[in-house]
């Protein structure tokens, strides 16, 4: 039988009900999430209406408030100009080229990256993290590109290039860490000090306590105005010179395609030349850029004098008078807009032009003796081609026997200083150079005298009694022995000077003389008058980095060897030899003591200062005024005549070492040879010291050259050129009749041996 219609399906009903049951569930869910939802909306709301009504004001001020930006002013170094107006140095306006810091940064900053490579792609390229990573991979690339353009066209080498780079980075980094702790600090006092708040939140039961409580509290906490976010400092948003003289192909280059050179700008500054180049280089120096120690010495990285890469001298006069040359920078203040536009000036302080400073120097004298010096070198490299034994270098020095002033202080090889002013591979050839071009021999170059400290060895022996000025001694050409302690002209020709006095001991540089009278006198005397005649001590030139030399210490009597090596060593100090050094200028200003009745002078190559606008007189100034002459003790009147008769017949009697090569007829020169043993296999060192004219001295010179033999034959021969020079410009001329000159007798079989 069928079941009837009227019968009631109650599995119908129970899905039926489960279905409204399930929907109104759902529904009851969306309710409960939109509601959370806009209680959180309402709370964010109504926390930005808090922080509004609260903080908005202050807020607006401080987005409002224009930012401080200040820009260094350098100040032009002062020029440096010889006596007759020469310059040999002064700054030349040119252009640099500045790189934006963010191109500068090894790595890139990650969020410039980012910013940088977002930018070139479309909103829905942005989406795509593997496209924005390939587009930041691209920015990297272009980068180092551009770093490489660059460095190839400013003549840079990647090193080169890199380092300037890192340098300019490291500062930087150097900058934002000083503010950034600085505020950080100052925010973490703000916080200790700040008032913590007293209010709780009324929450329901069911937030309160856990997570959401928390949550809630710090969200509705008070926010001060000052965030405690790392600051992005000013140099890291701005451009830096990392070429400092651009070509100007190079500027028409950047000039023509800027869009191939983002982050790259042109700047104006202002860049030291030598216009002289090579002339006077060591004494005038040159400027590189300042070391760590270099910004503390100078006090470089004050406020008013910050710069990315500030130069400050490096050698000589540059260096000397830093303080001076370099004047005071200026400071210009302005107030920008939050993009960097220029609201207002607020000040500017103009920068203080460094001091000029004339030198001593003759441009004309220096540059001849720099002109021998060099003829001299390159015969010495014609005549010898063994490349163990180098050309070396020379010397020149002229000063004024009166009030010191240094006419020409010349030294070979030179260089060229506008190499180390923008770096390159010039420089780093000079520094690597076997002939070390970058010695100042005239103030560094200690060596053995020679025979020219005869003349000291001479006022020791007539000072202490031990000779007789008149009284012969018979040489024989050897001491003791034929085969040690010998003259030279027995060493050549197997004879001897015959009767000699201490005349004619200086006149034809006999060494046995010495040598018989070395024990004659107490121990160290010899070493004594060296002082005396300021060997062993530095002259005080005002030039940096001058060698004081070696004046060997007295040995104490030694009874086991019954003072075989005192008296050894007395003998071969007696003639300039044992562990004795001395500069060039040393012995000129030795020389000058016996030609200006026996006043040791202090050499001074700064003649005057030029005008100074600053208030402050810096204390260096006192370095001009050279201190006065100081008398050489116990040399006396009588002793000065007998030297100085001595030294004038060296170069007039016809058996003196120098006559054949020094004699001028137009000035009487009076001077000394010297041939110094360099030790070993090297040739000896050439000596010659002298004074000009002879009647009423006016200057004192000194030439040295390294490995070049003898005194009189390699060293005369420039003497007399120095003299001539002098005598055209007018600094030595004849004053009176000059003395005769007998010709005196040999004593020997042979004409003399040059020295």
């Amino acid at each position: 039988m069928s079941r009837p219609d009227r019968y009631f399906d109650w599995h119908q009903v129970r899905e039926y009900a489960s279905r409204v049951q399930t929907a109104a569930d759902g529904q009851l869910r969306l309710r409960v999430i939109f509601t959370v939802f806009a209680l959180l909306v309402l709370l964010i709301f109504g926390r930005l209406v808090q922080l509004e009504w609260k903080y908005g004001e202050a807020y607006r001020q401080v987005a409002a408030q224009p930012h401080e930006r200040r820009t260094v002013l350098p100040a032009p170094r002062g020029r440096i100009l010889s006596r007759d107006g020469a310059v040999l140095a002064m700054d030349e306006p040119c252009m640099a080229l500045a790189v934006h810091y963010r191109y500068l940064q090894q790595p890139l900053d990650a969020r410039w990256l980012r910013n940088a490579a977002r930018r070139r792609l479309s909103r829905e390229e942005r989406r795509d993290s593997q496209r924005v990573a390939q587009a930041e991979n691209e920015v990297r690339v272009e980068v180092a590109e551009l770093h490489r353009r660059l460095a190839r066209m400013c003549e840079l080498s990647p090193e080169q290039w890199t380092a300037r780079t890192s340098r300019i980075e490291r500062r930087v980094e150097s900058i934002a860490k000083s503010v950034n702790e600085r505020h950080q600090r100052a925010v973490a006092e703000a916080a200790a000090t700040e008032t913590p708040p007293t209010d709780t939140l009324n929450l329901p039961s069911w937030l309160a306590g856990g997570h959401i409580e928390q949550w809630l509290a710090k969200l509705t906490q008070s926010v001060p105005p000052v965030s405690n976010a790392n600051i992005t400092v000013a140099e890291e948003l701005d451009f830096h010179i990392v070429a400092d003289e651009v070509p100007l192909a190079v500027v028409a280059e950047i000039e023509s395609h800027p869009e191939d050179f983002q982050g790259v700008r042109l700047v104006h500054q202002r860049l030291r030349t030598y216009p002289s180049t090579t002339l006077a280089a060591h004494v005038v120096g040159h400027v590189a850029t300042a070391t760590e120690e270099e910004r503390a010495e100078f006090d470089l990285d004050n406020d008013a004098t910050l710069e990315d890469d500030p130069q400050v001298g490096r050698l000589g006069i540059e260096r000397q008078y830093e303080s001076l040359l370099r004047g005071k920078p200026g400071l210009q203040t302005e107030w920008t807009d939050a993009s960097g536009n220029v609201l207002e000036l607020r000040s500017k302080t103009e920068a203080v032009p460094g001091r000029d400073l004339v030198l001593t120097l003759d441009a004309t004298l220096q540059r001849t003796c720099e002109s021998l010096l060099e003829s001299a070198l390159r015969r010495r490299r014609g005549s010898n081609s063994d490349d163990d034994h180098p050309a070396g270098g020379g010397a020149i020095v002229v000063i004024d026997v009166r009030t010191g002033e240094v006419l020409a202080l010349a030294s070979a090889p030179t260089f060229d200083p506008n190499a180390f002013v923008t770096g390159g591979s010039e420089a780093a050839r000079l520094l690597s150079d076997t002939n070390a071009p970058l010695i100042d021999r005239p103030i560094q170059m200690a060596l053995p005298p020679g025979s020219v400290f005869k003349v000291i060895s001479s006022a020791a022996l007539l000072a202490e009694g031990a000779i007789d000025a008149h009284r012969p001694f018979f040489c024989q050409g050897y001491l003791d022995r034929p085969d040690r302690e010998r003259c030279q002209i027995y060493i050549h020709r197997s004879v001897g000077h015959g009767e000699t006095t201490l005349s004619d001991a200086l006149v034809r540089s006999c060494n046995v003389y010495y040598f018989h009278h070395a024990t004659e006198v107490p121990p160290g005397t010899f070493a004594d008058w060296a002082h005396r005649f300021g060997l062993g001590s530095k002259t005080h030139i005002d030039l940096p980095y001058e060698f004081a030399g070696q004046v060997p210490a007295t040995r104490q009597k030694d009874e086991s060897n019954d003072d075989t090596q005192r008296i050894a060593e007395a003998r071969a100090l007696v003639i300039g030899q044992s562990t004795l050094t001395a500069t060039p200028l040393q012995m000129a200003r030795a020389i000058a003591a016996v030609a200006n009745d026996g006043q040791l002078v202090t050499p001074r190559l700064v003649r005057s200062f030029g005008t100074s606008h600053i208030e402050e007189e810096d204390e260096r100034l006192s370095i001009a005024s050279a201190p006065s002459p100081v008398h050489v003790e116990g040399l006396d009147a009588s002793i000065l005549s007998t030297l100085r008769g001595a030294m004038r017949l060296v170069v007039a009697d016809r058996e003196g070492t120098a006559h054949a090569t020094v004699e001028f007829d137009a000035v009487s020169i009076a001077g000394k040879t010297g041939t110094a043993q360099a030790g070993g296999p090297q040739e000896d060192h050439a000596w010659f010291v002298g004074y000009a004219p002879h009647e009423r001295p006016r200057v004192a010179f000194a030439v040295v050259l390294e490995h070049a033999g003898s005194g009189s034959l390699a060293a005369g021969p420039v003497a007399r050129r120095v003299v001539e020079q002098l005598h055209r410009l007018g600094y030595v001329t004849p004053r009176g009749q000059r003395p005769s000159v007998a010709s005196k007798p040999s004593h020997s079989s042979a004409a003399t041996t040059q020295e």
